[in-house]
């Protein structure tokens, strides 16, 4: 079953977690970062991974899809335990400082 997860940290600490998102819409494409103001971000351990299972349940099923997700978004889903409906997100792993990932 396809699913997401976006995670981001700033050092080492979780910043924002959007839980598992089932998305049978998307085949396949890229993955990337973006922020509409990068000239004082400076993005670094950057990971993507991809997992056989799903170790948890999913906390949102997509049914639309969507351009890209902004950093608010992901924060309502830490607040709310879901994205906004036909939200999609790609995969950030690992403990590092990563920002967000975002799919095309």
């Amino acid at each position: 079953m396809p699913h997401y997860r976006v995670q981001l940290y700033e050092g080492q600490g979780l910043v924002a977690d959007s839980g598992v998102i089932i998305d049978t819409t998307m085949r396949g494409g890229r993955l990337g970062v973006f922020c509409f103001s990068q000239e004082n971000i400076i993005w670094s351990n950057l990971r993507y991974r991809c997992n056989v299972h799903c170790t948890t349940q999913p906390s949102h099923r997509v049914s639309e899809p969507l351009t890209g997700l902004t950093l608010a978004d992901l924060a309502q889903a830490c607040d709310y335990g879901s994205l906004p409906a036909g939200g999609q997100a790609g995969t950030v792993g690992g403990g590092g400082s990563e920002r967000h990932l975002l799919k095309s």
